[in-house]
């Protein structure tokens, strides 16, 4: 079964086979960040495929927010990276962010919000944390 969050590969995503995929895998590494400094020097460094932004700082403001995610899209596509965004799923999609991780709290937030169905209407890749066998079952459904 195909998952409701498949993503056909960009056209700007890299690959080192010659062998054609419908599943995009992520990059080498996936580095987490927490800043524009960091997104932007990790921009810049070709094995780098995909970013993924963790905003832990409770002194911003939703505009704040909002304002960090939408300038770290721009950066990430103006130098071919894939963005993820961390719990704040609504900003995502409103960015056009490539995906977004949840935690298992978020993740019921999400579910009870419409928020996966907002997802999938955006065609937003979806990572879910998962620390046991009943988050993962949790996780797959």
């Amino acid at each position: 079964m195909k998952s409701p969050f498949h993503r056909s590969p960009s056209s700007s995503s890299t690959t080192t086979t010659t062998t054609t995929t419908t599943t995009p895998t992520l990059g080498k590494i996936l580095p987490i960040v927490s800043t524009l400094d960091e997104i932007k020097m990790l921009s810049s460094i070709p094995s780098i495929t995909d970013i993924q932004l963790r905003i832990k700082d409770t002194s911003l403001t939703s505009t704040d927010i909002s304002t960090l995610i939408h300038n770290a899209q721009s950066i990430c596509s103006d130098q071919n990276k894939r963005l993820w965004i961390n719990d704040y799923w609504q900003d995502a999609i409103d960015a056009k962010c490539f995906g977004v991780h949840l935690g298992q709290e978020d993740l019921y937030k999400c579910v009870h919000n419409h928020g996966i169905q907002a997802l999938r209407g955006a065609n937003l890749a979806l990572g879910i944390s998962t620390h046991s066998y009943a988050e993962l079952s949790v996780a797959l459904g």
